[in-house]
């Protein structure tokens, strides 16, 4: 019996012993298509038989690699020899190559292979650089509508074309890292395309720096209609809020206090000492931080006047100091909105203008202290006219009869 008709028994047999090597390299060079696919069904072969495994007829190897990879050296050989382009295009639907063959790839006379590997497969790491500097432009873009690339990537796309790394921008949102680069490196008319198309989402806080060292008015008033620059959290100073600020463009402060609360350091520095009709835009269209109130008050009766049209002061002892420091007319509008702490009621006691007083009382009832010290002004007038509207506390009434005890001795 001949060897091929002993090997075909065998590997019908349901309980087979394994071949010898010199059985496995008989059967590849000279096994009949049907043993050596049977054989192949349920078992790998010796990488150093898959080059003589490519001398067969070319289903006999796309049936082997359905189920098993090849050695370095017969990939090598199916992606860099064109008679083996079938072969090629079946290995990619089941494996992707290993790095020393994608490097080969990268070589302009293995092009072919290279546009069909990825349509599958990322490159290796360590190769997309070298790709992104040799492969055509057709071809990168082919790749990056697949796959994203790394920042360093990135980097060297932009340095070989910013028109490349704009069309990958619009492919991905980009990182931090690389959209700021790549806005340092674009042309004013790329930078306009890119940020209008983030308009949607808005740039990272690299990207808003870079923007606004741009010094394009028109495109940085047109991102700030839609977003505040860092996030909103008034707790946080935003350097992007800061470099806006400090640019001292009016057009763009004026537009950006209207639709937009600054951080507290921007309020606090805009009161202190920025533009008068950019701190006017603020307080009269914000609400701004507590701890900026001490400021706006020290800006004047303008200033003062704008903000209590639509707020009161949330720091007690700014509006202790409001009411003690400023005259009835400013007063006036503000106790006919707002119900004052203890400490301004106190304050406004103290400060003993009558008409001010009866006008806070008709619609609110004094805290006690301010009770018991609206009782030791003496004013018979104002205590008659405070019991009558909201009575007085029974602590206050102690108050009341111990002081005209001891001023009827």
């Amino acid at each position: 019996m001949n060897v091929l008709k002993k090997l075909r028994i065998q590997l019908k047999a349901k309980r087979n012993r394994a071949l010898s090597t010199e059985e496995i390299e008989f059967l590849v060079a000279n096994g009949d298509d049907f043993a050596l696919d049977r054989y192949m069904m349920f078992n790998s072969l010796p990488g150093q038989l898959h080059l003589a495994l490519l001398k067969r007829d070319e289903s006999v190897v796309k049936n082997y690699i359905r189920y098993h990879r090849l050695s370095q050296e017969a990939e090598m050989e199916i992606f860099t020899k064109p008679q083996f382009k079938g072969l090629a295009e079946a290995y990619l639907q089941n494996h992707c190559p290993l790095a020393a063959v994608q490097e080969e790839l990268l070589k302009p006379e293995n092009q072919s292979s290279l546009e069909e590997f990825i349509k599958f497969y990322e490159l290796d790491e360590e190769l997309v650089v070298d790709f992104i500097k040799t492969a055509p432009d057709y071809l990168v873009i082919e790749y990056f509508k697949e796959h994203e690339i790394s920042f360093e990537a990135f980097s060297e796309m932009l340095k070989r074309s910013t028109l490349l790394a704009q069309a990958y921008a619009d492919e991905y949102y980009l990182d931090e890292e690389s959209e700021a680069k790549f806005l340092m490196e674009a042309t004013p008319e790329l930078m306009s395309a890119y940020v209008e198309q983030s308009l949607g989402y808005g740039l990272h806080p690299m990207g808003e720096i870079v923007l606004l060292n741009s010094g394009n008015v028109e495109l940085i008033k047109k991102y700030i209609q839609h977003f505040h620059l860092g996030d909103e959290d008034d707790n946080i100073d935003y350097p992007q809020e800061m470099l806006l600020l400090n640019m001292g463009n009016k057009e763009l402060l004026l537009d950006y206090v209207s639709w937009h609360m600054p951080c507290k350091k921007f309020v606090i520095e805009l009161l202190q000492s920025g533009d008068k009709d950019v701190a006017m835009k603020l307080v009269s269209s914000q609400i701004i931080p507590e701890e900026a109130e001490k400021y706006l008050l020290d800006r004047g009766k303008e200033f003062v006047e704008c903000y209590i049209a639509h707020s009161d002061f949330k720091d007690v002892e700014v509006e202790k100091k409001l009411v003690k420091t400023y005259p009835a007319e400013v007063l006036k509008p503000y106790i006919e909105k707002f119900v004052l702490s203890d400490l301004a009621e106190a304050e406004l006691v103290r400060k003993g203008d009558a008409e001010l007083i009866k006008l806070y009382i008709e619609n609110n009832k004094f805290c006690l202290d301010a009770q018991k010290l609206l009782v030791k002004t003496l004013n018979k007038e104002l205590i008659a006219y405070y019991d009558k509207l909201q009575g007085f506390a029974d602590e206050a009434w102690k108050v009341i009869g111990q002081t005209f005890f001891l001023n009827n001795i």
